[in-house]
């Protein structure tokens, strides 16, 4: 994986959000705060139905970045510094509340 595909996943992940909270949310506020998070500003009381809708669609979608054995594995493995093959777990959403 590579510097293109970050940023395939980012664009996807930016459509995805954005296509959700219009359903879900409509007129609520999307942003990009940093290099790998999103923020969606809402209403207490659409909350819960945003984040259960973004987790269906983000983490059934996101596996689609990963080949067939690593979807059925559950992981990627990666070389670390010293160059030395890890595991680590395929990519998913996490949501951060704050109010």
């Amino acid at each position: 994986y590579n510097f293109i595909s970050g940023n395939d996943v980012l664009r996807y992940a930016a459509t995805e959000i954005c296509e959700v909270v219009e359903q879900v949310a409509p007129g609520d506020f999307v942003g990009h705060r940093d290099e790998a998070r999103f923020v969606v500003l809402t209403a207490p009381e659409r909350q819960s139905a945003l984040q259960e809708a973004l987790k269906a669609r983000l983490d059934e979608g996101l596996l689609q970045f990963y080949s067939f054995m690593e979807r059925e594995q559950g992981f990627i493995q990666v070389e670390d510094s010293a160059g030395e093959l890890v595991d680590r777990p395929l990519m998913h959403l996490e949501v951060e509340s704050q109010q």
